[in-house]
């Protein structure tokens, strides 16, 4: 009898949005007629995707830890069970570094996952592209500068330019961010200060929050523009309206015949129902 050996690769299911929409979404695209793609680059895709999924997942690994660290820290001190009172003073755990290295982590598996996103764009056209603001220069030689896509792209632009900017500062000890502080008045609740980025305003909770899902969009658009050049003429990969992708998986894409290719097959099913 032959051998099998199974192994574990993920602890996500295709219930998680991340797997279901990188994972197993993309994967049936793939699997379907796009017109210029050979099966080694398609698998080259997927692998591409496969690694963005793991970093994106270990990502929000990383942004639930980090609430979960704060949300523990802010228990504590509301309970006051950890409260350390002296005269004129009094002590509590501050989680802010622990708080700092997950965020820090997170920014890293982030980058990368963009960064896949662009070797994904290099199989797919054959081209040496280095980095999302080289990717954004080739597409502008692709799509008009009004198009859908440009203005796609303007919009992810912004927000990549402060992940890297984040990242950058991270790795060279620069990131300074507002520490975990808890204030107890002499009557009342504890009033409990978030660690924060002075330059953007936003808690660090908000920012991982926002910031993983702009990644996923990211991941998921920027290949769908990437395989849409790619298709056969009778086909594309248009957007589902969210209030039909459970009908889909709780797909954001679909792989659907053109507006025209269609017109004409209604066109020509009406002829032959007349006729008959």
């Amino acid at each position: 009898m032959p051998e099998y050996k199974v192994t574990k690769i993920l602890d996500q299911g295709t219930s998680n949005p991340i797997v279901n929409r990188l994972g197993l979404h993309f994967f049936d695209i793939l699997d379907r007629n796009l017109k210029d793609l050979p099966e080694k680059r398609k698998e080259k895709i997927k692998q591409h995707l496969f690694e963005c999924m793991k970093d994106l997942l270990k990502a929000e690994e990383l942004k639930n830890a980090y609430i979960t660290t704060e949300n523990q820290a802010i228990q504590k001190i509301m309970s006051k069970n950890r409260l350390q009172f002296q005269t004129h003073a009094f002590s509590y755990e501050d989680p802010t570094e622990i708080l700092k290295k997950y965020f820090e982590d997170f920014l890293i598996r982030c980058v990368i996952a963009v960064r896949k996103v662009v070797k994904i764009a290099n199989i797919v056209f054959l081209k040496s592209i280095d980095g999302p603001k080289e990717l954004k220069e080739y597409l502008k030689t692709l799509f008009p500068p009004t198009s859908p896509e440009m203005k796609m792209i303007e919009e992810d632009s912004r927000w990549i330019k402060k992940l890297y900017d984040l990242r950058g500062k991270a790795e060279h000890e620069e990131l300074n961010i507002e520490r975990f502080e808890a204030i107890i008045p002499t009557e009342g609740r504890p009033v409990i200060k978030l660690p924060r980025l002075p330059s953007a305003g936003a808690t660090l909770r908000e920012y991982l929050e926002v910031t993983l899902d702009d990644c996923l969009t990211f991941c998921e658009d920027m290949t769908v523009i990437f395989l849409n050049t790619k298709c056969s003429e009778e086909v594309q990969i248009v957007l589902i309206p969210e209030g039909l992708r459970h009908k889909y998986q709780d797909f954001k894409y679909i792989l659907d015949l053109k507006r025209e290719i269609k017109e004409q097959l209604y066109k020509g099913t009406n002829k032959t129902e007349n006729d008959a």
